[in-house]
């Protein structure tokens, strides 16, 4: 009976504790950021870290800068290119162009980052207006 009133003890003693260290099971580590990810124009994603991680960074998709690329149905000299403007941590003052397939190299908190435009949807067609609302850039994003 004392041996049974001794562990009971331990565990109300135990989950005592962990009620008083909730906000410590919280996992707050900063995982790798993804390779590569997506996001639509005028939107924001934090790429890197979490609420509770005091490094974050955040990639806005700004706005298309240049659409050149030779419209499907075309028939083109030149394949032409894009070029998105991105904003980093909501620093609206600095916006880095991001050409298609031309990774640009920033330092970023404490290290060196690439960042580079692998795709943007949709492509051109003869005849047809884009909608600049509707542009989806995928992005690799790396630390050196």
């Amino acid at each position: 009976m004392r041996k049974l009133s001794a562990i009971s003890s331990i565990v109300i003693i135990a989950f005592a504790m962990l009620g008083c260290e909730r906000d410590s099971l919280v996992d707050c580590s900063c995982p790798a950021p993804p390779n590569e990810f997506e996001i639509n124009v005028a939107y924001k994603k934090t790429v890197y870290g979490y609420q509770c991680c005091d490094k974050q960074i955040a990639i806005r998709f700004a706005n298309l800068m240049q659409d050149s690329r030779c419209p499907i149905n075309a028939t083109c000299v030149w394949q032409g290119t894009s070029i998105i403007g991105v904003s980093l941590n909501d620093n609206e003052k600095d916006i880095i162009p991001l050409e298609i397939n031309k990774p640009v190299q920033r330092e970023i908190m404490d290290g060196l980052w690439n960042i580079e435009l692998t795709e943007l949807a949709p492509h051109p067609v003869l005849d047809q207006a884009t909608n600049p609302n509707d542009y989806l850039a995928k992005i690799h994003f790396k630390r050196n």
